[in-house]
């Protein structure tokens, strides 16, 4: 079993499990791409996936929509 994505901290290595529920790519000031892929663990947590100048995620991620991913990092939180 996977963490739930409320119960895991601030700068916390976390391994996740959720599904993709939106994808976007937003540009930056210094023409850089940030993709944001939104998952929802169906445990009340919400967490969002950022990858920096990687635009062509989001194809791969838009495909993906719906499904389960597992995903790997470091939780950052922000209120």
């Amino acid at each position: 079993h996977f963490k739930p994505v409320r119960q895991i901290g601030d700068n916390e290595a976390a391994v996740i499990s959720g599904s993709v529920t939106s994808v976007e790519n937003r540009p930056t000031k210094n023409k850089l791409t940030v993709t944001k892929v939104t998952l929802d663990d169906g445990d009340r947590g919400v967490v969002t996936l950022t990858f920096f100048n990687t635009w062509r995620l989001k194809a791969t991620f838009d495909k993906l929509i719906g499904k389960r991913i597992v995903a790997y990092g470091t939780v950052k939180r922000q209120y």
